[in-house]
């Protein structure tokens, strides 16, 4: 027999052994000098003779409860590689048998609609079921009819003469005034208007009046223009009126423009004529004396920088004529203005730079440069400046003077009207430093003294700049022994 057959019938004779052998008790069991291996030891003995798989026959591969056999004790796992799939496992939709009842999907698969006209929704009558949304179906069965894409819930109603049901809500032509092709009478038969016909389109909704005569805007031609049974009611045609002014008005009655749009006075007016100082608008320009040479002369009014000009006139008395004294100065005074230094009375009081000091003598510059002049309105007319022509400086020479300009004498000759000295010993004279004559140099100023013949006095009598420098011959023996023999005469200076 196949391995499968021997290891179930070999599995169903230790089932019948090991019962009666594990129910024994220790009282009736066999001692071990009566049998040589227990039922297990005889059981396996008596496989391996046989040569047949001693590996267990009950297995849970997926570890999931349950075993491959009935024979295991459990309800059979129709697939021990997968431990999601046990008897008693919820069924999931994925063409499985997950609870091992023989049944695949069974309760939760989804059904799904065919869409054929691409619209979003399906056709109840075409169906299959799934696990997932195939290709050209949908998951909703609202169409009411699939083969027009027009046609869906989401569809507007229309006005058809087909009674199509364009939304699929079970009606057709619902809220439609009319329907598509109906017609109509409009428009009115007053005056100048001819009625016309409408016609309703596929959403209900009637056309615009066609083959009529509307109403037009009222035009003055002896018609009724805006059908209201009036003609030219809103032109003043036969009413009096006038043209032109003055001397020139002229009246006459309204008629109508030659294009309708308006009235005309068929008055003609007067030509005008040259207004004259008269009381009457003889050139009708709507003005009476207007526009007459009126005689006039200069007058003013203010003084100083308000000062203006201006010119009065005779006056036309109308009737009358023109007056015979001249009146009505037109020049307006000027505005006072603050004061300023310009040579002009701004503040128009009569006075002309007051609060400045123009003409006062003043003067400008340093040392050498220094000028007098007078005083005089600056450019800016808020002050007054110097009227004064500054030489140019020259370079500072020492002289007692400043003759740069700069405000400091003999500046560059620091050593000027220190102390100085000339000559040495009994010649040194003290003095300063003083200008020379040339003005190029400070000089000392000391004179020096005149030498003397130098003696023993603890002074430089002599001037050389040493104290006391007298050496002489000196000879202490006889005198006429001196330079006789070994006698010489020696050096003697002062102690």
């Amino acid at each position: 027999m196949g391995d499968y057959l021997k290891k179930t019938f070999f599995y169903a004779i230790g089932l019948a052994l090991v019962a009666p052998i594990t129910a024994c008790d220790d009282t009736r069991r066999p001692s071990e000098n009566n049998y040589k291996y227990d039922a297990g030891e005889y059981f396996d003995s008596q496989i391996d003779a046989l040569d047949v798989d001693t590996e267990p026959i009950c297995q849970d591969k997926d570890n999931d409860g349950f075993y491959h056999l009935l024979t295991c004790g459990t309800a059979v796992d129709c697939d021990d590689d997968n431990k999601n799939v046990f008897p008693g496992a919820a069924e999931v939709c994925d063409g499985k048998d997950n609870n091992c009842n023989d049944l695949v999907d069974e309760g939760v698969t989804t059904t799904y609609f065919l869409d054929a006209d691409g619209d979003g929704f399906g056709d109840i009558d075409n169906f299959l079921s799934g696990c997932s949304l195939p290709e050209g179906y949908v998951m909703n069965h609202e169409d009411c009819n699939d083969d027009d894409q027009t046609i869906n819930p989401l569809a507007i109603e229309l006005c058809e003469s087909e009674e199509i049901d364009n939304n699929c809500n079970y009606s057709v032509n619902e809220g439609c005034p009319c329907t598509d092709g109906d017609s109509t009478e409009c428009g009115d038969e007053v005056g100048e208007c001819v009625k016309g016909i409408r016609i309703c389109d596929v959403y209900g909704e009637w056309g615009d009046c066609s083959g009529h005569t509307a109403p037009q805007p009222d035009f003055c031609d002896g018609l009724d223009n805006d059908c209201d049974g009036r003609k030219d009611e809103d032109y003043n045609v036969g009413e009096v009126c006038s043209l032109g002014i003055g001397a020139c008005e002229v009246e006459g009655l309204f008629r109508c423009s030659e294009d309708g749009s308006d009235t005309y006075c068929d008055a003609v007016p007067n030509l005008p004529g040259a207004e004259g100082c008269n009381g009457m608008d003889d050139d009708c320009d709507g003005e009476v004396d207007n526009g007459l040479e009126v005689p006039s002369q200069q007058c003013y009014q203010g003084i100083g920088q308000c000062r203006r000009e201006g010119v009065e006139f005779r006056t036309c008395l109308g009737e009358d004529g023109w007056s015979e004294d001249y009146s009505g100065c037109n020049a307006v005074e000027g505005n006072p203005l603050p004061e300023e230094c310009d040579g002009i009375d701004n503040d128009c009081d009569g006075r002309t730079d007051e609060g400045f000091n123009v003409g006062e003598p003043c003067s400008l510059g340093l040392g050498e440069c220094r000028r007098e002049g007078w005083t005089e309105c600056n450019d800016d007319g808020d002050d007054t400046v110097c009227k004064v022509t500054l030489p140019e400086p020259i370079p500072e020479i020492c002289d007692g003077l400043d003759n740069d300009c700069d405000g400091e004498i003999d500046n560059g000759f620091p050593n000027l009207g220190e102390i100085c000295h000339a000559g040495i010993g009994e010649c040194r004279s003290e003095s300063i430093y003083v200008c020379s004559e040339d003005g190029a140099a400070a000089i000392c100023n000391a004179i020096r003294g005149d030498p003397a013949e130098e003696e023993c006095n603890g002074l430089d009598d002599d001037c050389n700049g040493i104290i006391d420098s007298i050496v002489r011959e000196c000879y202490h023996g006889p005198g006429d022994t001196v330079g006789r023999g070994l006698c010489k005469s020696g050096l003697q200076g002062c102690e």
